[in-house]
């Protein structure tokens, strides 16, 4: 009697993990479609720098889901500075070999250039603050671009939130 117990505890033990593994792959299985589902959302924030006029403006992005074309922004005004729509692709840094966001702003004021651009580190997660000294936690990149050559324009670019 006692073996027979035992063989039915056994067995009830083996089910009861067998369906909580079924549980645990189904949802996963739900959870990772509809994360392909879902795309991601970038807001950012980029702010300018006329080194010959002394503008200095920042504007934040709208909300620029991946499944846009280009993933591109309406048309941002950053301030009296500049205007002009935010683009954002995945993938990796060329010299740094690392994941990220490459972001290129398409300046109004740039005229004989290309628009500036630049890579922004990210891995899917946002850093604490390294020191009181140091408090940024924004993945950041910073590029300078010439307008006809001559003036320069300083643009910082942030990734203020990533859904």
């Amino acid at each position: 009697e006692r073996e027979r117990e035992r063989a039915m505890t056994a067995a009830a033990t083996i089910g009861g993990v067998r369906l909580l593994l079924l549980i645990v792959v189904v949802a996963a299985a739900v959870q990772s479609q509809h994360a392909a589902a879902v795309p991601a959302v970038g807001r950012f924030l980029v702010s300018i720098n006329q080194t010959w006029s002394g503008c200095i403006a920042t504007a934040l992005s709208p909300p620029i889901k991946a499944d846009t074309p280009r993933n591109v922004s309406a048309r941002l005004l950053i301030g009296d500075c500049d205007a002009g729509p935010l683009t954002w692709t995945f993938g990796s840094d060329p010299i740094y070999h690392k994941p990220g966001l490459h972001v290129v702003f398409y300046s109004s004021v740039i005229e004989d250039a290309s628009p500036p651009a630049c890579w922004i580190p990210f891995n899917g997660s946002y850093s604490t603050p390294k020191s009181p000294s140091n408090p940024n936690v924004l993945p950041t990149c910073f590029t300078m671009d010439s307008r006809e050559g001559y003036h320069m324009i300083d643009v910082w670019i942030s990734l203020l939130d990533w859904q």
